[in-house]
């Protein structure tokens, strides 16, 4: 697994299928999402991108009220050796600032995806959002999709035992102590 710590330094990835989101615990609803994703890469002849964010957008965005008690699952080198067990390609890690926060949807689509790395597929959760206030998500997605020349792939909601598997219900698991439901959630066990 190449890792790039902009998107200038990744340009040429060959046929780029990319998904972008924070990826904290590398989840089975996260491995669902990685799985497709190489799956596409091999279908064009590609190779898959995980477009990731250090430190997590809450920590900047929210420092004195939520991103202030934020807890990550894995901390940011496990979250690399997970992704890298998925058998993904590459990895863009972008400093997540104040600054990038303010990157609207369709600029970072334009800018990045399609300026930059020439995206063939994008690959989303169910729940993806992005860009300036959360403002983008799946149907903005598949609205820029003609215009910027990519297909937009979404991959549904993973449920064990009639639950969606989210970060948000692992973190609450490990706060409850109940480490069995979120290594259940994760699919792998807490290290």
């Amino acid at each position: 697994m190449k890792i790039f710590r902009d998107f200038e330094a990744a340009k040429g990835i060959k046929n780029p299928v990319v998904t972008v989101g924070s990826f904290d615990g590398v989840h089975v609803g996260h491995k669902a999402i990685l799985q497709r994703l190489n799956e596409l890469a091999k279908q064009y002849d590609g190779e898959s991108v995980v477009i990731t964010f250090e430190p997590h957008p809450r920590k900047v965005l929210y420092p004195e009220t939520i991103g202030k008690k934020l807890r990550l699952i894995t901390p940011y080198e496990e979250k690399l050796k997970l992704l890298a067990e998925s058998c993904v390609d590459n990895v863009i890690v972008i400093e997540f600032t104040k600054e990038f926060s303010k990157i609207t949807n369709e600029q970072f689509v334009k800018e990045f995806l399609h300026d930059i790395l020439k995206v063939k597929v994008v690959v989303a959760g169910f729940d993806h959002h992005f860009g300036f206030n959360k403002e983008g998500d799946n149907r903005q997605l598949r609205n820029l999709q003609k215009k910027y020349g990519f297909f937009v792939e979404e991959v549904s909601a993973q449920e064990i035992e009639h639950e969606i598997v989210s970060s948000a219900k692992i973190r609450l698991a490990i706060s409850e102590g109940n480490i069995q439901k979120a290594n259940i959630l994760l699919g792998h066990n807490l290290k």
